[in-house]
């Protein structure tokens, strides 16, 4: 087991926060009150793709690949990142099945679910969401900690992992509530801010671990 310094990989799977829940803003991420930043940021509704490449790109998004995606996670046969995390809250009721960083599938389609809905507001969409949103929650433990492949399979955690590395998820799609209220959400990610305080915060450079960290605020 090695010591490792407190800061360690990040690989942000959507957007940050930017707004409390009480007042959210209508940005991606709020620049605008930084002395350090030359560009302002447009609300999230300003700009919509009408024609080209993008727009193209857009549509087979919107028509094609999230419900696609949907299916493949989904399937136990393929996908089984929704299994994963089923069996990640209830860890005698199966086998997971994947690669350490399997969560990140679902962030990943969390984060262009929510930008997507953000602007069609598709009610099929948001069913889906609030049910990968009810995963994810459960999934979680009570301490904050989030990684199915660890708890699922009831191994050590924060532990020097062969790779690949131990994946623990700072989760909760940001995009999904611009402009809307889930205290779920919410809940998720002041957990995981706790465990991560309470772990790798003041008192614990030298904590030993071998992680990285998924941030889907």
């Amino acid at each position: 087991m090695r010591t490792l310094p407190r800061f360690f990989p990040v690989t942000l799977l959507a957007f940050a926060s930017a707004a409390n829940a009480a007042a959210p803003e209508p940005y991606v991420i709020d620049h605008r009150h930084s002395p350090e930043s030359a560009l302002r940021p447009l609300p999230y509704d300003a700009v919509q793709w009408t024609g080209g490449f993008w727009a193209e790109r857009y549509r087979q998004l919107t028509e094609v690949t999230l419900d696609e995606s949907w299916r493949l996670l989904a399937d136990p046969a393929k996908g089984h990142v929704l299994d994963n995390f089923r069996i990640a809250a209830q860890p005698d009721s199966g086998k997971f099945v994947g690669v350490a960083w399997h969560d990140e599938w679902l962030y990943k389609w969390l984060e262009a679910a929510a930008c997507v809905w953000r602007n069609t507001r598709d009610p099929v969409l948001a069913r889906r969401m609030d049910d990968a949103i009810a995963l994810v929650t459960a999934a979680q433990q009570s301490d904050g900690y989030l990684s199915t492949n660890i708890t699922a399979t009831q191994r050590p955690r924060l532990t020097d992992l062969p790779p690949p590395s131990e994946q623990v998820a700072r989760g909760g799609p940001g995009g999904y509530f611009r402009g809307e209220t889930r205290p779920r959400r919410g809940c998720v990610r002041r957990r995981l801010t706790g465990f991560f305080r309470d772990n790798f915060g003041a008192g614990n450079a030298g904590k030993t671990a071998r992680i990285s960290c998924c941030a889907a605020a």
